[in-house]
Parts: C-alpha cells; structure tokens; sequence
C-alpha cells in the first residue's frame, strides 16, 4: 500500500511532501461534522506550510481525504502533530436564511454557492420546503431541519459528506457495499448494554393548571421490565390541555422501554470505500445478549494508516443497536390557540372536507405519487385532498404524510374526547377523519377501498388526535 500526503503552500507556491512520522487518521462522522485528518508530519528542511494550506491524502496514487490544515502543536522533537479538517468545516458557519420551495438538495447546493464550495454528485431530494427562516443558525442546523423534513415526508436518508474534495449527498441505498465485518477480519470490540441513562419502564405525565395544580395524568408502564430492572421513572409537565397525554405517555413508552445497545468494531481490516454513512453487513454470533447478522449503518468510521496497514475502527447501528434518544420536553401551550372550537356543531370547512371524502367513498388506494393526488388515495392525501378543496390547507408545493403530520403547523394536538367531525384520527402509520357518531372515514388498503370504518371497533387503535387550524 502506497501512501502520500501532499500539502500545497499557494502563497510560497510550494507543493511538498512530508515525512510522516507514524500513523495517519482518518475520521468521517455521519451527522454535524467534518471528515477529520490527523498526522504527525516531521520538519524537515525547507519544510513551510500554514493554517489554511490544502492538504491531499492519497492512497495508491488515489484521492482518499482532501482538506485543509486547521491547527498545529509542535514538540521538541520537531514533530508537528497536524490536524486538517475537509470542505463540511465550513458548515459550522452560521448565517441567516430565508428561502421558500426548496429542497434539501437546493438548500445544500446555494449554501455551496453563497460560500465558494465545491459541489460533487447531489442527488435530487425531490420533497419541496414551502418556506423556511433561518435565523443566526449554523449551515449545519440548517442541514439538519431539510433531512429531517424531507425524511418524514419520503422516508428517505441522505448522507452528506466530502468526497474528494467536493461535497456530496447520496440516498443512504446508494451507500451500500459488499463489505462484511466478522470475527475473521477484526481484531476487537466494544459491545455495551445499559439501563443507566435514558431508559425508562414507567412513563408518568402531568397536566397542570395555570396555578401549577395538577388537574390530569397519564401513566404508561411495562411491569415485566420493572420486574427485571426496578422502577425507571420518567416525569414531564405541561399546561397545554389540548395534549393527548395518554397517547403521548404510550408513544414515549416505546421509545424509552428499551436497554441501550451500542457497537464498536475496532482495528478491522481497512476498506478505502468505507465512510460514515456507509451500509455494511455484519456478522457477530451471539456478541452477548444478541447476535448480530444484517446491514448495519456506520454512525462512524476512523481510518488508520501506516506503511502496508490500513484498520478500521467503526460505530455500526441497526435497528436492536441505536444511538441515544433523549425526548423532547411537552413543554407548555403556545399563547395563541386561535382555531380551537369550544362547541360540536360542524364548521364549514369540515362539512365540506366530509362531503369531499364521501363523494370519493368506494375509490381505489394506491401510495404511487402519480396516482394518490389523482385518481386514487392513500390515507395522507386523501385528508390532505379533503382539506385542500375546504381551503384549509395549501394546494401548491404542499405533501401531508402520517409522518409529517405531527410536526405540521397546520394541525394543533387535541384529546379523545374532545373529537369533532372533521379531526384527525392518527396512528404512526395511517390516519382517518372522524365524521361523528363513531364513525371515521379514509382510504384504508389496496383491499379496502374508501369508506367508513368505526372508530372504537379497530385491531390497532388510533393513539393521537389533530386539528386542522382555521375550522
């Protein structure tokens, strides 16, 4: 294995190869930071390069890293332990923004522009932001808010990451290789399980009055984790009465009532293609309380180098193995609740979302985007469709999925009882609209066309409740 690193000084007009003492790290992460070298470089004579100087890693005569040189501490010994930092540095600026019907790949590419970045292959993202303010906020935060957006409108993960010296974003599918990591090819690891941070069995929820009174609770809990763990209590508050709690404490439940797993492989054998972001297949039998055969992402890599070695040392996660979750507060009702009827009697804009849905009752279900905003539904347009012939809901670079529904300004939360026609029934996975009576009505499977279904009399019941704003 042949390797090089090349430091190019423009001012002097200097392009120079160091003795690199030791080994060289590369470390790519897969969110919110830059891909990362690290090298001890010896000074040799003649030897001048600065803060700021472009650095290329090769590895065979190829392109590995490419960045630039961010710092440099210097011992007796005359060796310079180097740190460079790839193009993604740059996205820990911040800067205000306001942009409208762009996606996550518009956003990246004019955040490129605006700062002389250079762009590599960008697949198209495809979802459109209606509108966006970004405030004195790192371009990185900003990143962020268009893949979370955009992935719960697909459901679909984008990498971003430098590659080569351009800045790239890939669908994770595309991300895929046939590497395989097993005890044949590894010298070590770290599994860890634990209960000690973030896992709870008992979830317990206040709602309080405007004196800090508690008025209602809700409570969710597994005893046969309780049994095994002892009680692991989670409390939050809240004054926003219009909060499903016990949907919310059921939901919190299964994100928390789980032990946290983590995965480190350490000094595996190297493969150049290997970033953060990457899927690789994993084999550990019966690593400790699992075993472990499936694609795993890699949260993170770092790449370490020295003449005719390359390891690797990853953080891998799947489904059984993730990251810490750490719930957000409920927090407290916003001040203005404009939009919120006191009364049961049906507005007009619900009667004419009702009578929309009806007029379709026996229409066939399909989730191709050619056909749900057409000729057919899903569940999501069909409401989405509802809503936009009453004029509650913007008929122009607007999608409504089960997934962007909880986080859309259009709709405020509501509980059970205080259902009127026209509301949202919601589960993670399908959403209907009450019409009254018990009943509610959507497009159910690419079995059951559109029509009515009742509300208490269902194998998996709706946990939450929304409103649509203006009704």
């Amino acid at each position: 294995m042949k390797l090089k690193v090349v430091i190019e000084n423009k001012s002097r007009g200097l392009l120079q190869i160091p003795i690199i003492d030791g080994d060289i790290e590369v470390t790519f992460n897969r969110q919110g930071s830059a891909g990362k070298l690290q090298c001890n470089i010896v000074k040799g004579e003649g030897l001048d390069y600065q803060e700021g100087n472009a650095v290329a890693f090769y590895v065979d005569d190829d392109v590995f890293f490419y960045g630039y040189v961010t710092s440099k501490k210097r011992t007796s010994d005359q060796i310079i332990k180097t740190t460079c930092y790839d193009q993604l540095f740059y996205l820990k600026n911040k800067d205000i923004l306001q942009y409208s019907n762009w996606s996550y790949s518009d956003l990246l590419k004019n955040i490129c522009k605006k700062n002389h970045l250079l762009i590599g292959a960008i697949e198209d993202t495809k979802f459109k932001i209606p509108s966006r303010v970004e405030n004195g906020k790192e371009y990185f935060e900003m990143l962020k808010f268009a893949s979370d957006i955009t992935l719960a409108n697909t459901n679909k993960i984008y990498v971003l990451f430098d590659e080569k010296g351009k800045i790239s974003l890939k669908s994770i599918e595309n991300m895929k290789l046939d590497t395989v990591i097993d005890y044949d090819n590894t010298g070590d690891f770290d599994y860890q399980t634990s209960i000690e941070k973030g896992v709870y069995n008992r979830v317990y929820l206040r709602l309080l009055d405007d004196d800090k009174k508690e008025i209602a609770h809700a409570k969710a809990e597994d005893l046969s984790n309780i049994s095994k763990w002892g009680f692991l209590n989670y409390i939050d508050t809240t004054n926003n009465e219009l909060l499903n709690l016990d949907g919310k404490a059921k939901e919190l439940l299964k994100l928390l009532n789980r032990k946290h797993r983590s995965l480190r492989i350490k000094n595996a054998a190297g493969d150049v293609r290997v970033r953060a972001g990457s899927l690789v297949t994993v084999n550990f039998k019966d690593i400790g309380d699992i075993s472990i055969n499936s694609c795993m992402l890699v949260n993170s890599v770092t790449h370490s180098f020295s003449e005719g070695c390359h390891f690797m040392d990853l953080d891998v996660i799947n489904n059984d193995i993730a990251p810490l979750i750490l719930p957000k507060k409920l927090g407290n009702k916003a001040k203005d609740n404009s939009g919120v009827g006191g009364d049961k009697s049906i507005s007009s804009g619900a009667k004419v979302a009702i009578n929309y849905m009806v007029k379709n009752i026996g229409a066939p279900y399909s989730q191709d985007v050619s056909l749900r905003l057409t000729t057919h539904f899903d569940c999501s347009s069909a409401v989405m469709r509802a809503y936009q012939e009453a004029n509650l809901l913007p008929k122009r670079n607007y999608n409504l999925t089960t997934y962007s529904l909880i986080n859309d300004g259009n709709f405020y939360e509501i509980n059970k009882n205080q259902l009127k026609p026209g509301d949202i029934c919601w589960r993670i996975d399908h959403m209907e609209m009450y019409v009254g009576d018990n009943r509610t009505i959507g497009a159910h499977s690419p079995y059951v066309p559109l029509g009515y279904s009742v509300l208490d009399a269902r194998a998996k019941p709706f946990t939450r409740f929304f409103r649509v704003r203006g009704v």
